[in-house]
């Protein structure tokens, strides 16, 4: 092992670990659950939507029944593409995935059909099969996750090689996201830093030498391991990889630890007989910077068309309150760093820089909140409906027009004023390069009650690993975030 590895004896409790048939199951019992659930969206939406037609034309029911089989294909590519693994691949190249199978499994079985000549079933029914299966595959996983991900048997043993500081901070991450599936068992830290005594010995047993690491294991055959590449050299990076791929059935390394802004669509290839990673840049793509501008167009000028009764409704009830025009405008800044009128409808009361300027000269931790934060928790501007619709959010709807001006997008980082841009510091430069949305990942995300570093922090991700996935994703999130009025005030 290199020099430096914390030192910690391992305890007689590895024996203890040995792998028994019932371990195997247990390992069993997480990839069965989703291609069960998988199962359930694909098949049995088809199924049950086919019943539902076989009321109406009783000859049918036996046609359906006979072309349900074929869509397994759907969960069989999951299985090739990595989503019954330990680690799944990051909501929207899952959400990609999950649709790409089971479009394909339909495409199939619509090359069956016109091969064998068969009757046809009814398309509207092999179409609402397929959207309704679209929407349910990704809802049901993720409702396992959230049901399951604290189980013990959920998750898989990980071995963790990094310097203490960078492990405890990983730690910490996973434990507060058990649906990642992994689940820390034991460290080997590198360096003795500081703190690292303060958690080491007293949650997870420290690997000290080679052969503690190759005893944990052989004890542990469904267990991975995980390099932090900030903690070593490149050269240490490729002995370990070497070392723990003897080892483990599956090793990652970590690239630029904590930071976020390294792209997840990353694809390896090779050049020069040597393992290359391309990272993609969405944004600079202009073929699917078109496909978002497109589906904005479409989206936007369909949402305004459907609630319109209802922004008239809203519009009424903000005028019956009080004075006032029903739209209130604010400079913001958007893409290339120009200056657009953000639309949005007035919750605050007509006066309501003069109220706001009143209120900080009286209170002091009034003033320091909204120094930090361009935010305040219990705004006394903000009038009774404008409550309200801050908390559903329902406020934002006129900027629908903003999008279709092109000086937003439904997804995206949420525009600022120019006193904002200090706070984004390095990270400006890269919010300069989208269009600002009506929602976003930070919206989805905690909004108001996090923190400003973690609103620019997120933006940051956002931009770096943008796809049209990631919209849908972030898209059909936000109803529910706008049901809840988390973060929103």
């Amino acid at each position: 092992m290199p020099e430096g590895w914390y030192r910690q004896p391992m305890t007689d409790t590895l024996s203890s670990h040995a792998q028994t048939a019932s371990g195997f199951v247990q390992r069993l019992r997480r990839p069965l659950l989703l291609f069960a659930v998988d199962s359930l969206a694909i098949i049995g939406t088809a199924i049950v939507i086919g019943m539902i037609r076989a009321l109406f034309v009783p000859q049918e029911v036996a046609l359906h029944l006979m072309l349900a089989p074929i869509l397994i294909l759907a969960p069989l590519y999951y299985y090739m593409e990595g989503l019954y693994d330990a680690v799944l691949p990051p909501f929207p190249q899952e959400l990609r995935i999950l649709g790409t199978g089971i479009s394909l499994a339909y495409l199939v079985l619509g090359i069956v059909l016109f091969l064998s000549r068969a009757d046809l079933p009814s398309r509207q029914v092999v179409g609402l099969a397929w959207g309704c299966a679209l929407c349910l595959a990704p809802l049901l996983r993720v409702w396992l996750r959230r049901r399951f991900a604290s189980q013990a048997w959920w998750g898989r043993e990980v071995v963790l090689f990094g310097s203490a500081e960078a492990v405890a901070s990983l730690i910490r991450f996973l434990r507060f996201a058990p649906d990642t599936g992994l689940r820390p068992a034991a460290l080997v830290c590198h360096g003795q830093t500081a703190g690292a005594e303060a958690f080491a010995p007293a949650v997870l047993p420290v690997l000290d030498t080679t052969a503690q690491v190759e005893a944990y294991a052989a004890a542990h055959p469904g267990s991975c391991a995980i390099i932090l590449g900030d903690s070593f050299s490149p050269g240490q990076i490729r002995e370990l990889a070497t070392q723990a791929g003897r080892l483990f059935s599956s090793v990652f390394v970590m690239l630029d630890f904590m930071s976020g802004e390294t792209p997840v669509w990353l694809r390896p290839i090779e050049i020069a007989r040597t393992t290359t990673l391309q990272i993609r840049q969405n944004l600079l793509d202009s073929r699917r910077l078109a496909l978002k501008r497109g589906i904005d167009l479409v989206a936007a000028a369909g949402g305004s068309l459907i609630l319109l009764p209802f922004l008239i409704g809203i519009a009424v009830w903000i005028r019956l309150e009080s004075p006032g025009s029903v739209f209130f405008t604010q400079r913001r800044l958007g893409m290339g760093g120009r200056h657009f009128d953000m639309i949005k409808f007035r919750t605050m009361v007509t006066d309501a820089e003069q109220v706001l300027q009143s209120c900080l000269d009286q209170d002091p931790e009034l003033k320091r909140e909204w120094v930090e934060n361009h935010k305040l928790r219990r705004d006394p501007r903000v009038t009774r409906v404008g409550r309200w619709l801050r908390r559903t959010s329902l406020d934002e709807l006129p900027q629908l027009w903003n999008v279709l001006r092109g000086d937003m997008s439904l997804v995206g980082p949420r525009p600022i004023v120019d006193e904002e841009i200090a706070k984004y510091g390095s990270s400006y430069a890269a919010y300069v390069r989208v269009r600002p949305g009506m929602t976003g990942l930070w919206q989805v995300s905690g909004r108001n009650d996090t923190t400003y570093a973690y609103r620019v922090g997120i933006d940051s991700y956002y931009i770096c690993n943008w796809s049209i996935w990631m919209d849908i994703w972030v898209l059909a999130r936000t109803p529910v975030v706008m049901l809840r009025g988390t973060g929103a005030y």
